[in-house]
């Protein structure tokens, strides 16, 4: 874990330089508010893709595949597109979609230890000074979205199986992603429900534990209402960490998917939405220039076998992908299967 280890001390040795340069009020918290940014999505484990010598494959529905590349328009743009953006976009899911009960509530006991220890620092702050919507969301889990990856050996992404039980009964697409990509997917850990921690799982703990001291001093040494905003954002940083750790865990039962995730923990509320036409799942997406360079050199996207008319539907990919959105080097296919779907 390397580039973990790498990660947590450039991390906090930058909050550290910032604390110790000790800024006066606004500018302060603008200071803080930048080291935080810089790490949205902190990689909790060495799971590089690339690393890992396999393929990984997102399954969709046809309909989910339009919308992938036709959603352009203003009244479909997240968080910071404008009005005459051109990118695609992939949706995730709320946790409460998943195949597992289970999922988000194995919790590691040294991760529910960090996790009491931050309520407690939450409890010390004024809530009145920060938006503490976020908390309620956080614990209820309405703010914990993903998008699954099922991983392989090559040819996954035309496998029989896989077609029916995630392509839609074949009348789907399938996305496979670069071996190049080096962002934010980790491997879903299975655990049994009252599993004691693992070694990677004191880790991560240890690590959490040093940054939020480093965070509890950051808060304490800012001066008037800004301790509780500083207070209130460096909480929602560690939970955002301790509750992705949580959502890359399911139930043993589930182990044969080989599933690896996507995992963001309290979007912007500009991205978070209804989907009414698949009775009211909540939903947001990734953005388009992140899919934009997941989907580019050498992935491929390919046609179910069950959907009608794969010729046109094939053209109309490529020309939505390459042509459209300018994705380089993404090859669309027929699937190769012979598929007769469910009457």
């Amino acid at each position: 874990m390397n580039k973990v280890n790498d990660s947590w001390r450039n991390f906090t040795s930058e909050l550290q330089r910032v604390y110790d340069r000790g800024f006066e009020k606004p500018e302060y918290y603008r200071a803080v508010r930048t080291v935080f940014d810089q790490i949205q999505q902190l990689a909790l484990y060495d799971d590089c893709p690339i690393e890992s010598k396999i393929d990984l494959v997102h399954y969709t529905t046809w309909s989910n595949a339009l919308n992938m590349f036709k959603r352009t328009q203003s009244t479909d743009r997240v968080d910071d597109w404008t009005e005459n953006s051109c990118l695609p976009i992939l949706r995730m899911y709320n946790y409460e979609q998943s195949n597992d009960p289970d999922e988000g509530r194995i919790k590691p006991p040294a991760l529910k230890k960090i996790e009491k220890k931050v309520m407690g620092f939450v409890k010390s702050l004024d809530s009145s000074k920060y938006d503490s919507v976020w908390i309620e969301k956080m614990i209820t889990g309405t703010g914990a979205f993903g998008c699954s990856f099922s991983s392989g050996s090559p040819g996954i992404e035309d496998d029989l199986t896989y077609w029916r039980l995630y392509g839609n009964n074949g009348s789907g697409c399938s996305l496979k992603i670069s071996s190049t990509f080096n962002g934010h997917i980790y491997k879903v850990r299975y655990r049994e429900r009252n599993e004691q921690d693992r070694e990677e799982d004191r880790q991560v703990a240890e690590r959490l534990d040093e940054l939020l001291s480093v965070c509890k001093r950051a808060a304490f040494d800012a001066t008037g209402e800004y301790k509780d905003i500083v207070g209130g954002m460096a909480a929602e940083f560690l939970f955002r960490i301790i509750h992705s750790y949580y959502h890359l865990i399911k139930h043993v039962a589930y182990e044969g998917e080989k599933e690896w995730r996507m995992i963001n923990v309290m979007p912007k509320p500009s991205s978070v939405r209804f989907d009414t036409s698949s009775g009211n799942i909540i939903k947001r997406y990734v953005e388009g220039a992140a899919l934009e360079k997941m989907l580019s050199s050498a992935s491929v996207i390919t046609i179910g076998p069950a959907v009608p008319n794969r010729s046109a539907a094939r053209a109309y990919i490529e020309y939505m992908a390459q042509d459209i959105h300018k994705i380089r080097y993404v090859t669309v296919k027929n699937s190769r299967q012979t598929y007769r779907p469910t009457l």
